[in-house]
């Protein structure tokens, strides 16, 4: 069973996709279809997640303390 939905894509991307004759119906369902398959992740939940774990788990030394560290 298939249902009707609407998207905004931008007209060049749909213009260049009819020129190289690519279904973007199909390429949608397929895309999608391999990403749920494959344990997709979002990638804006998964940066919102990295920088909130990233918050004071290491603190950074101060400009004094950085010139004093070997390297």
């Amino acid at each position: 069973m298939q249902r009707n939905i609407t998207l905004k894509v931008n007209e060049e991307l749909v213009a260049k996709a009819h020129r190289y004759g690519i279904n973007i119906s199909k390429f949608l369902e397929y895309a999608l279809d391999d990403a749920l398959k494959n344990g997709f992740e979002n990638p804006v939940q998964k940066q919102e997640n990295t920088v909130s774990r990233r918050r004071g788990s290491i603190p950074r030394p101060r400009a004094y303390q950085a010139r004093a560290l070997p390297g």
